[in-house]
């Protein structure tokens, strides 16, 4: 599948996350499709949207780390989610729980845009 058509949607608590991830991925030819704030509006956003990637973060609130991965993963096994994590010390822990979850990739926040382009590259090289 070539990246220009491929849909985005981005879940993070955070609106400059969001902005700039948009920004970025829009410059690389992706089309983001819709943002979420929260693990109940990523789900409910990807059930209604089916963007291609969702990219998603660890830490939304109002659901359990991963939650929205494994719900996901559940619905669409081809689904590419990648997990967006803050640099603590539980990461690997964390990366390794959603790995067994479903996850295709991981970011390390914060991030730059060739990580982006790099980490996205990553996953659609290995589909």
């Amino acid at each position: 599948m070539n990246k220009e058509r491929m849909r985005v949607l981005i879940a993070d608590s955070s609106p400059f996350v969001c902005i700039m991830l948009t920004t970025v991925l829009e410059k690389l030819g992706f089309e983001v499709v819709g943002t979420a704030k929260d693990g109940k509006e990523a789900i409910d956003k990807y059930m209604k949207l089916k963007p291609d990637i969702m990219l998603v973060d660890a830490a939304l609130e109002d659901i359990e780390d991963i939650e929205a991965t494994r719900i996901i993963e559940a619905e669409n096994s081809s689904a590419i989610v990648i997990l967006m994590v803050a640099e603590s010390s539980d990461t690997p822990d964390l990366i390794v729980k959603a790995v067994k979850a479903g996850i295709k990739g991981y970011l390390r926040k914060p991030f730059s845009a060739e990580e982006i382009e790099a980490r996205i590259g990553s996953v659609l090289k290995k589909r």
